[in-house]
């Protein structure tokens, strides 16, 4: 190996990683049931929790803009931006909603694949849901929503 490449941190992340994949893959009932605690209790009794932290790191980068350390040149005293201030902002909004619009192009699919088996329930069985409805469901789901997203992107 590279005298480049920490052994010990990989030894440590595979260790830890292991020791929570592991559990899961040998008892998911169980995990799923801790899993699900414990997502519960992050969401309902420590909500503030997000709100406060959230909060806090908005008024420590104020305070670091207005500090001493917000006048820290990054790179050495010859360095210069590769790109513009306003290049730069509009890089990471358009990466912001790319990122986004990809991600809500696979949730929209899910949803609207989802919404079609809640038909189902309504109707018994997937035979019993009206041919025309079924197909025009999954071309909407499918192909046309993934290319108005790809537009837009």
């Amino acid at each position: 190996m590279s005298k480049k490449v920490d052994t010990k941190l990989i030894a440590l992340t595979i260790i830890l990683l292991m020791s929570v994949v592991v559990p899961i893959a040998f008892w998911p009932d169980k995990a799923s049931n801790m899993i699900n605690g414990f997502f519960n209790m992050m969401t309902t009794d420590f909500a503030w929790a997000f709100l406060l932290i959230g909060f806090a790191c908005t008024i420590f980068v104020i305070f670091i803009i207005i500090l001493k350390y917000g006048n820290i040149r990054l790179g050495g005293e010859d360095a210069n931006p590769h790109y513009k201030g306003f290049t730069w902002i509009s890089m990471i909004i358009t990466s912001a909603l790319a990122a986004g619009i990809l991600i809500f192009c696979r949730v929209d699919v899910l949803c609207r694949i989802h919404s079609i088996w809640d038909r189902t329930q309504i109707c018994g069985s997937i035979w019993d849901v009206p041919l025309g409805i079924f197909s025009i469901r999954i071309l909407l789901a499918g192909i046309v929503s993934n290319w108005i997203y790809a537009l837009e992107s």
